[in-house]
């Protein structure tokens, strides 16, 4: 759905100003607009079911099963990882008044292996095997230190439009081919409080553990965020807000809060999907941004551009 632009009045007196009116406050660092660069906006995703993981903690008891929590994990761990992926609701294909997600996040936990050798405590997950829990810590009071010799997360997003993989992101918590020592208390939490209802969401998410889980998730989303493949295989269209021919450029209906920045270049389209020509970002706020186009001589692409028209990402090396 393409949204009806209104042009903020400060983004509107930014254009009007000559360059060498400034703020009264610190001189900023002039910003290049004579060169192009790549864009690489913010691309939303919804989240499908993840893998079932599940685990049995040294109680013997508690299962633990990570594609529950994940959801809650990645959706926080996304905002400190990149600004290049949002999550947004997962909208219902079944509701016709409902457009349902063309990309969508899945994966999950692939491999966790925690071992106390003093009291042979073993717990995790294995791929292929499942659950590998050996050893109770009945009668063990306080701290035991585990050594985690696996922590990893693997997420894929799928183009359910072409029907393929667009982005892969594999994450760790464990450096090299090394470990690390963690020491968890089952008895209680990492802050001294009693455990909750749910002593496997307390594990995940308030344990000494909590830290590894929240970096190999941010992990995999940042390789997969970061992979140039990703920005190409990932469509990604906004549309023309307003044309102003006394400017001599455009309003676009994304700004810096989906990551657009000076000097992106985009390819402009009709409704017909003909292509006009090439424009490059030339300043911006939040929610919007204005664009001017190249080599246009007499405005003649500016005045072949209406309101409506869609912009899509150009691509300078591809």
């Amino acid at each position: 759905m393409k949204k009806t632009a209104i042009i903020p009045f400060t983004l509107l007196l930014l254009l009007a100003l000559p360059s060498e009116v400034h703020a009264i406050a610190k001189k900023r660092p002039p910003v290049d607009t004579t060169k192009d660069t790549q864009a690489y906006p913010t691309r939303l995703v919804a989240m499908n079911e993840f893998n079932k993981t599940e685990f049995t903690l040294p109680d013997g008891v508690t299962k633990v099963d990570m594609g529950i929590y994940l959801p809650e994990l990645v959706l926080t761990e996304i905002m400190q990882a990149t600004k290049k992926l949002r999550i947004v609701p997962k909208t219902d294909p079944s509701n016709p008044e409902i457009s349902p997600n063309r990309f969508v996040l899945e994966g999950g936990l692939t491999s966790f292996d925690a071992n106390n050798f003093s009291n042979s405590i073993h717990f995790g997950y294995k791929p292929g095997v499942g659950d590998v829990g050996s050893g109770t810590i009945g009668g063990i009071d306080g701290t035991l230190m585990f050594t985690v010799g696996s922590l990893d997360m693997n997420f894929h997003i799928v183009d359910t439009y072409r029907q393929e993989v667009v982005a892969v992101g594999r994450g760790s918590a464990v450096t090299g081919n090394g470990s690390f020592s963690v020491g968890i208390d089952f008895s209680k939490n990492q802050d001294g409080s009693p455990h909750g209802s749910d002593l496997g969401y307390d594990f995940v998410f308030k344990s000494a553990m909590s830290a590894a889980f929240r970096t190999a998730v941010r992990n995999a989303i940042q390789q997969m965020a970061n992979d140039p493949q990703t920005n190409f295989l990932m469509d990604w269209d906004t549309s023309v807000g307003a044309v102003n021919l006394n400017l001599g450029s455009l309003l676009l209906n994304n700004g810096a809060r989906d990551d657009l920045a000076v000097g992106n270049v985009f390819s402009i389209y009709d409704n017909n999907l003909t292509h006009i020509g090439e424009a490059k970002i030339s300043g911006l706020d939040h929610e919007q941004s204005v664009a001017k186009f190249k080599n246009d001589t007499g405005n003649k692409l500016l005045k072949s551009t209406k309101a409506g028209d869609t912009v899509k990402i150009y691509y300078l090396q591809k």
